[in-house]
């Protein structure tokens, strides 16, 4: 979460959590949506309880803030900034990814990590902020922000592993 409440990723990011719990309602009434308390969302990383299941919805991405285009890559945090855990080891059962027609797709977090783990370069970590990236690689925001992200090919993890749409 950014610190700039007002920024376009900020106002991105709570559109598809508001448009995921409006599909889930929606389309699935009988089942129990509850919204993470700002703690469980911050530091658990979790928006949505549903049913057992804690569901972190992630929007689409921008290769590079400043950017107009939409990647069809998904963005993995594995560290986060302050003392938690990137969200990818959090509390979240499943990862909701927003897709550019308004559905989204689900992960299990667990069998994300697992399986990107592996496939991560080396203890090299990247400034990133371009349209060139290179997948399977670490990048760190150029600015002093401290999270460590991996570009995975959303096709590639759909090819990969079990998954869901919404």
């Amino acid at each position: 979460m950014s610190y700039d409440s007002n920024s376009r990723s900020v106002r991105q990011g709570n559109a598809a959590e508001y448009t995921f719990c409006h599909r889930i309602r929606q389309n699935h009434p009988s089942l129990s949506v509850v919204a993470a308390t700002p703690y469980q969302n911050k530091a658990e990383h979790w928006d949505y309880s549903v049913d057992r299941f804690r569901i972190d919805v992630k929007s689409t991405k921008r290769h590079n803030r400043n950017d107009e285009q939409i990647s069809t890559d998904v963005c993995l945090e594995l560290d986060g900034e302050g003392p938690s855990n990137g969200w990818l080891r959090g509390a979240a059962t499943h990862i909701a990814f927003a897709l550019d027609d308004g559905s989204f797709i689900l992960f299990g977090r667990k069998a994300l990590l697992e399986w990107i783990t592996p496939r991560v370069t080396a203890n090299v970590e990247l400034r990133y902020g371009g349209e060139n990236v290179e997948y399977f690689q670490k990048y760190r925001r150029a600015s002093k922000r401290k999270e460590v992200v991996v570009w995975v090919r959303l096709a590639e993890l759909k090819t990969h592993l079990k998954h869901l749409a919404v």
